[in-house]
C-alpha cells in the first residue's frame, strides 16, 4: 500500500472538540491536465491524553460563585505538550445537598470561573461544579445520580444488597461509575459497576455486565453511612471528558 508523508505544518487546524487533525490529499497527473481529484477527508488521531492535576476549588458568597483548578496537562506518547487552554464548566446550586439542576456555564478560556448573581434570592446553601475538557455540544449530558447512603433513608438495603437511585431509566447491564468520599461497605470509590433492576429504580450492582444480565455475583453491601454516593451513567456520558469535580460545597 503506498504511503504519503505530510509535514505537520501542512495539517489543517486541530479540531478543539476531538483533538484530532483533518487532512486530505490531491492526486494530479504529471502533465497536470489529464486528471486531478481530491481524496476524502481523513481524521487523524494524534494520541493526546489529558491529565488533570487536582480537584477544583469551589467557594461562594451570597452574590458570587467561584471555581478554580490547576490547568490539565496535554500529553502525547507520555511527553508533556502543553496545558489545556479551554474547559467546559457545569454548575449546580441548591438549598440542600444533592438537589438542584445542573447548568452549563459555557466554554471557559483559562482555569477559573466567577459567576456573579444574587444567589441569596433562592437561598443557596450548597454549590457543585464539574469541569470537562472541550467536547462537542451534542456530547454534553450530565447524568448524575446522587444517593443518600444512610439506611435511615431506606435508600440502601444491606439485606437485599440494593440501592435506590433517583431514576427509573436504567436497564439490566447498564454501566454506572460510582464515586464517594466515604464509599458504602462493599463498594470502591471511582469504580464502574453494572446495574440490574430489582424493582423500578431499585438496583443491585455487579462486577461485570454479563453478571448483571444473569443476576449473578451481586455486590454485597456491608454497611451504610451518612454521606452521599454518586453514580454516573456511562451509557449517556463519555466519562473520560470529566477532568475535575467538587460536589455539595457549603456556603
Amino acid at each position: 500500500m503506498p504511503q504519503i508523508s505530510i509535514p505537520k505544518e501542512n495539517f489543517f487546524e486541530e479540531d478543539i472538540f476531538t483533538r484530532k487533525e483533518s487532512i486530505r490529499y490531491r492526486i494530479v497527473s504529471e502533465n497536470k491536465n489529464n486528471f486531478s481529484y481530491w481524496s476524502p477527508i481523513f481524521s487523524v488521531d494524534t494520541g493526546f491524553d489529558f491529565i488533570p492535576a487536582n480537584k477544583v476549588a469551589v467557594s461562594r458568597t451570597s452574590t458570587e460563585l467561584s471555581a478554580s483548578w490547576t490547568p490539565a496537562q496535554i500529553k502525547k506518547d507520555g511527553l508533556d505538550i502543553a496545558f489545556l487552554p479551554e474547559y467546559d464548566v457545569w454548575t449546580r446550586v441548591a438549598l440542600n445537598e444533592a438537589e438542584g439542576d445542573w447548568k452549563y456555564q459555557g466554554r471557559v478560556l483559562g482555569n477559573s470561573l466567577n459567576i456573579v448573581d444574587d444567589f441569596s434570592v433562592i437561598a443557596i446553601s450548597y454549590a457543585s461544579v464539574e469541569v470537562y475538557r472541550p467536547m462537542r455540544p451534542a456530547d454534553h449530558r450530565i447524568d448524575l445520580y446522587e444517593v443518600d447512603q444512610s439506611a435511615g433513608a431506606s435508600l440502601v438495603d444491606t439485606i437485599k444488597d440494593t440501592i435506590i437511585v433517583p431514576t427509573a431509566n436504567i436497564s439490566n447491564g447498564d454501566a454506572m461509575r460510582y464515586t464517594s468520599p466515604t464509599p458504602l461497605g462493599g463498594l470502591v470509590d471511582d469504580t464502574t459497576y453494572y446495574a440490574r433492576v430489582y424493582l423500578t429504580n431499585e438496583v443491585t450492582l455487579h462486577p461485570t455486565r454479563q453478571n448483571a444480565i444473569d443476576n449473578t455475583n451481586v455486590i454485597n453491601l456491608t454497611s451504610t453511612n451518612s454521606s452521599f454516593g454518586y453514580f454516573k451513567s456511562q451509557k449517556s456520558l463519555v466519562y473520560d471528558f470529566l477532568l475535575y469535580s467538587e460536589y455539595n460545597v457549603p456556603a
